[in-house]
């Protein structure tokens, strides 16, 4: 459904887009390839998450499991911090009279190819520096989150496994991502930093997105140089883009967040570890399907097709 959608979408930026849409139908265009690859990515990996007390664990119930390709899983979803933000920082942007760099199109994708530059590079250092006692080592093996930090050797991940054969009738011995928080009743500092440093990027990436929201209205409302019709525009397109925040807040964000905080604080995860998959694998669909609705262009395109698709029949 997520690469149906988006496809969709990406033939309404192609052939409906209004002038008014600007240069920002080609990152709309780059994020709906980016959703598409998620899609394909999740299919083809399939994701799942096991919570038992203080214990975490993240593995992929596919054919292909290694520790090395959970991590670049993991930290692929990492991707739509950065496209919120860019989001934003485009709309504020566009108020600003900055969007002049947009109109570069080497701007245009190398901000478009951060994300994905980003989700690689931690990946490629957590994997190529893992086994190097240096601090830059350490440092990206704390800030990924995804490096295996318990080290109690197989008791911890013995329980993993068991709660997840209890729960879909397989078996998933390799590639498990662990954390044990609170091992015999101590608190495990390395992971602790984990969680320390995932609430920090989770809060500044929505403390971003909130405050380049805020700015955008702002001046929207303030700036005199806008007519009623531009004024109108701007608010609309804003609109698209927190609405489509509350995608990845919902699908993203509240699983990862419930995954990694229920097992440190030991409170229930709510079922969210048995739904994991489910909830991640709707964000590139309702992501294209929030633009879709909401842009005034692409909801009309795409009704005038179905509309022609019924008279031909």
């Amino acid at each position: 459904l997520g690469v149906f959608l988006n496809i969709i979408l990406l033939f309404l930026i192609k052939y409906k887009s209004n002038s008014y849409i600007g240069n920002y139908k080609y990152l709309l265009a780059i994020f709906a390839t980016y959703d598409i690859y998620l899609s394909v990515l999740h299919g083809i990996l399939n994701p799942v998450i096991v919570t038992v007390g203080t214990t975490f664990g993240g593995a992929l119930n596919s054919p292909w499991k290694s520790h090395y390709l959970s991590s670049f899983y993991f930290t692929c979803f990492s991707l739509p911090f950065a496209l919120m933000n860019i989001h934003f920082l485009y709309r504020y942007w566009s108020i600003a009279r900055f969007i002049d760099y947009f109109s570069n199109p080497k701007f245009v994708f190398l901000l478009s190819s951060y994300p994905l530059a980003q989700a690689c590079l931690w990946s490629t250092f957590l994997n190529n520096l893992a086994a190097l006692e240096t601090c830059i080592s350490q440092l990206f093996r704390l800030y990924f989150c995804t490096w295996t930090f318990s080290d109690y050797g197989d008791e911890s991940l013995q329980k993993i496994i068991d709660v997840f054969y209890e729960r879909a009738h397989e078996t998933i011995k390799d590639g498990w991502l662990m954390m044990d928080h609170w091992h015999d009743n101590h608190l495990n500092v390395d992971s602790s930093i984990v969680v320390l440093v995932a609430f920090i990027i989770m809060l500044g990436s929505f403390s971003t997105a909130s405050s380049l929201a805020t700015l955008t209205y702002r001046d929207i409302r303030n700036t005199v140089s806008l007519s009623t019709k531009h004024r109108s525009i701007h608010r609309t397109l804003l609109a698209a883009v927190c609405a489509q925040t509350f995608v990845p807040v919902v699908c993203v964000y509240v699983p990862y967040f419930i995954g990694i905080y229920s097992p440190f604080f030991g409170v229930p995860d709510y079922g969210i570890s048995k739904h994991f998959s489910l909830l991640i694998s709707f964000f590139p669909g309702w992501d294209a399907a929030v633009i879709i609705v909401m842009i005034r262009d692409y909801r009309i395109g795409l009704l005038k097709i179905i509309n022609c698709a019924r008279k031909q029949k």
